[in-house]
């Protein structure tokens, strides 16, 4: 591995995470800089890309990944999708610990950046009641983010990386102390989602150890992703297309879940369908109902990136999942099921600003592992 093309990597994965590891808080890069920061971030993705060795077949796919991200570049008219198809693209030069690590540090730092500065009062700690939906409401804490579910977002994927980066070295003293911290967030932000879902992703760690929990993840984790995404794009179309029995199971499950499948069917009602997207125009949401927050990172991702990039998205996703399992690591499975199901709850799917898991559709780039033996224990995978 080229030393150069590794700390262009290194020093492109620094500058796009600080370029983006402000948004949804109320500190504000301005314009310039964050223009001269995506500059940079697109030369040094040219300089590792140059530096590095290539495989016809990595260009060939790396290029087809590119096609369609300028697609979408051109029919939305941002830069999200582009930077996020450069990123798992640049992950060649890496091994996953090591841009796992230089994530989690540059996040890191942006976390507690924002919390002190919100302690100390350069912004503010926002404290704001959170509807809970069928549970009523919770007095949060944002601590400089936009809302408290941004900060337990936030939180959330932290735990993620460093769960990742532990990987085969987890043991329970690590799961009992990130349950810990998830549980301090949990009281000051009201992020009941991302708390079960660490707690779910700590079990499911555990359970995996076993050959029993081996099985069961190979067999079921792309038929749930691939089910519940299916749902909870259907069922807000159901909500604001059909009536009779089927609307009011949609309206049954909507009041469950906060309101989530009515929010994201606004979408449907004033949006028509692009092969690759467009900017939403949540003002209009505004106007006509009264509320522009669709938290159905799905549908969202749906109309934003359009159906070829909504379609890409979930492929590799799956791709980089049966990968995985191949490969017999088990950890960035779960890791990735966990995200996913963040994004049935939340829009995050669609931007780097939280979703930290693109840079395992590097799976579909290096295809490597089928010309391989069929299973590789997985103390024998530190790099790709």
């Amino acid at each position: 591995m080229n030393k150069y093309a590794k700390y262009s990597t290194i020093l492109y994965l620094i500058l796009v995470e600080f370029m983006y590891g402000f948004e949804l808080t109320y500190i504000k890069l301005p314009d310039i800089i964050y223009n001269i920061f995506l500059f940079i971030s697109i030369f040094l993705f040219v300089a590792s890309s140059a530096l590095g060795k290539w495989t016809l077949i990595e260009i060939f796919r790396s290029f087809l990944l590119i096609v369609v991200a300028l697609g979408v570049y051109f029919s939305s008219g941002e830069t999200l999708f582009l930077m996020m198809i450069l990123s798992c693209i640049v992950i060649r030069n890496v091994s996953y610990s090591m841009a796992l690590k230089t994530i989690f540090g540059t996040r890191l730092v942006s976390f507690i950046l924002v919390i002190s500065s919100s302690l100390l009062g350069f912004i503010p700690i926002n404290k704001m009641e959170v509807a809970k939906g069928a549970f009523g409401t919770y007095t949060g804490y944002g601590l400089g983010y936009q809302h408290p579910n941004n900060l337990a977002q936030a939180f959330l994927v932290l735990c993620l990386l460093y769960l990742a980066i532990k990987n085969s070295n987890l043991n329970y003293k690590n799961y009992v102390g990130t349950l810990f911290l998830g549980l301090i967030f949990y009281r000051i932000t009201g992020g009941k989602t991302e708390f079960i879902l660490l707690f779910i992703a700590c079990l499911s760690l555990i359970f995996l150890k076993s050959r029993k929990g081996k099985d069961i993840a190979s067999h079921f984790t792309i038929p749930y992703v691939i089910f519940t995404i299916f749902l909870w794009v259907v069922i807000p179309f159901v909500y604001a297309t059909s009536s009779g029995i089927l609307r009011n199971i949609a309206y049954s499950l909507n009041g469950v879940l906060n309101g989530r499948f009515s929010n994201a069917s606004m979408l449907f009602e004033i949006n028509k369908f692009t092969m690759f997207g467009k900017i939403v125009n949540l003002d209009a949401l505004k106007s006509m109902y009264g509320y522009n927050v669709v938290d159905n990172g799905y549908v969202f991702l749906l109309f934003n990136y359009g159906l070829i990039g909504f379609l890409l998205i979930i492929f590799l996703y799956i791709y980089a999942i049966k990968s995985f399992i191949k490969k017999q690591i088990f950890t960035y499975v779960v890791i990735i099921a966990t995200f996913l199901t963040l994004g049935l709850m939340e829009n995050v799917i669609r931007a780097m600003f939280m979703n930290v898991t693109i840079i395992f559709w590097y799976e579909f780039i290096n295809c490597s592992y089928y010309k391989q033996v069929k299973s590789i224990s997985q103390n024998q995978i530190e790099d790709k």
